[in-house]
């Protein structure tokens, strides 16, 4: 085998060219992988955001008419996903802004409901936690839509959040999605204004403070009795909630309480 030193020096110069050569090679190789894994993610996060156009597309076919009345009642009730009598109450405390809720919408909720909600195993309530002006904008006009579009059209603003929910014009971008749910502008206008609906969520949200000690969205309450703060992905929530779930049949509680506790709250706070 030859020595280094024995081998000529333009040998040596054009190895080291080609060494420097590969380097680079490599480098722009790896940069190029980086850029077509970003630019697949950049594709999967736009389709979402073209499936949730395209729910509020459906709602525009759907929802043709445009003369559904502000009723003040149906607009305070619950909002519930899956069958009541299911032996798990899951209460999502949830602000529309909040970007971690989002995320629990778009990465994390579809797991839950085909795993516990579609079969039977829990059933959802979604409780207004609206940290800012905008985000109990979103909340008030969610729950005058009609009711049987009504996670549908949570799922579209917390899919496109970032469309509305800083802008300053936020109000009038609400406004068009909630057109394309079928409401008029003066039934926009009786929900976004009315008082008495604001006034009960916020109540419901002291309520929910005082109880369970709720103070960052989203946070979860299980049988009206766990509490679980935050999900950044599916497996974390999971193993949360089976670990709750499992504390709370220890205890012999199983199931959630006949009443609401929230609104129990509400009753004594008015006596």
């Amino acid at each position: 085998m030859a020595k280094l030193s024995q081998i000529p020096g333009k040998y040596i110069v054009l190895i080291a060219a080609l060494a420097v050569l590969c380097f680079a090679l490599s480098g722009y190789i790896q940069d190029k992988l980086d850029e077509s894994k970003d630019f697949a993610d950049g594709l999967r996060t736009e389709e979402t955001a073209q499936n949730a156009e395209a729910t509020d597309m459906n709602a525009v076919e759907a929802n043709a008419s445009s003369d559904l009345p502000f009723d003040l009642e149906l607009a305070k009730l619950e909002r519930i996903m899956g069958d009541p009598g299911a032996p798990i109450k899951i209460t999502e405390h949830a602000s529309l802004t909040c970007g971690h809720c989002a995320n629990f919408h778009v990465n994390v909720f579809p797991m839950l409901k085909q795993d516990y909600i579609d079969t039977g195993k829990a059933y959802l309530v979604y409780s207004d936690f609206p940290l800012n002006a905008p985000a109990l904008a979103a909340s008030k006009l969610a729950r005058c839509v009609p009711e049987e579009y009504y996670f549908d059209f949570i799922h579209m603003l917390f899919t496109l959040q970032k469309e509305w929910a800083y802008e300053p014009s936020y109000l009038n971008i609400l406004t068009k999605k909630a057109q394309a749910y079928g409401l008029s502008q003066e039934t926009i206008d009786a929900c976004l204004t009315n008082k008495e609906l604001e006034n009960t969520m916020i109540e419901r949200l002291k309520a929910v403070q005082a109880l369970y000690n709720v103070n960052s969205t989203p946070s979860f309450v299980i049988n009206n009795q766990e509490l679980i703060v935050g999900s950044s992905n599916y497996e974390g929530f999971k193993a949360q909630l089976d670990a709750a779930l499992e504390k709370i049949n220890a205890e012999g509680g199983g199931m959630p309480p006949a009443a609401e506790p929230s609104e129990a709250a509400e009753g004594e706070a008015a006596q």
